[in-house]
């Protein structure tokens, strides 16, 4: 478990990977990241023809956050729906994130949008699927939580930067591959027994991807 919680104690992962198996998005932010209830009316965007209801979940400090209802089949929306859903509700909420489910509630995208002056939007999408045990994205969570003794001084630019240091995953990802990539030329250089390139390459990674590991 990791410290950094409403009471300076310590996170229950245990209680937020459950809270996300249950889709109990409520539960997870209120009791043990410390975010308040958003009592606002839901946003009703369409797109495309169709509609899409984005019910208020959470907020703090003007941070907020929305749970997507599924589409008319029950699915969570195609990506390129799903931005264009993030354009629509930007107009309402400029610093937010969404959690898009599905009818079955085996299915979450968690989309928090990058924006940089000068630069392209950038979609930041965290896929769960009900029975993974969802630790990367506990521990993405694990960043957003607040503790007591910090409500008093909090601002919206900070909680907004502790969403995107959990959501921003390109330094980790720009990293993590420069460090296999590393680790990778290195290990092939000790592999014997076999012959051709392209066989002792596919071993190589088999046997380096489990073991290199890049702490967010």
């Amino acid at each position: 478990m990791a410290t950094n919680t409403r009471a300076g104690s310590t996170t229950n992962r245990q209680k937020i990977r459950q809270c996300l198996r249950d889709f109990n998005f409520k539960t997870l932010f209120v009791e043990e990241l410390g975010w308040d209830i958003l009592n606002e009316h839901p946003l009703v965007i369409p797109v495309d023809g169709a509609t899409y209801m984005l019910r208020p979940l959470v907020e703090k400090r003007g941070v907020r956050v929305f749970v997507c209802d599924p589409d008319a089949d029950g699915r969570i929306p195609a990506d390129g729906v799903l931005r264009k859903i993030e354009r629509e509700v930007i107009r309402s909420a400029y610093e937010h994130f969404i959690i898009y489910v599905d009818a079955a509630r085996e299915n979450q995208v968690w989309l928090w949008v990058k924006r940089e002056q000068g630069k392209r939007l950038a979609s930041r999408m965290h896929r769960y699927h009900r029975g993974q045990s969802g630790e990367l994205l506990v521990q993405k969570l694990e960043r957003l939580a607040i503790r007591l003794e910090e409500e008093e001084r909090l601002q919206m630019t900070e909680v907004a930067g502790r969403v995107a240091k959990a959501f921003d995953v390109e330094r980790v990802t720009k990293k993590f591959y420069d460090r296999f990539k590393r680790e990778h030329a290195a290990f092939l250089n000790l592999i014997g027994g076999i012959e051709a390139q392209a066989d002792r390459e596919w071993y190589a990674s088999v046997r380096r991807f489990g073991a290199c590991e890049i702490a967010p």
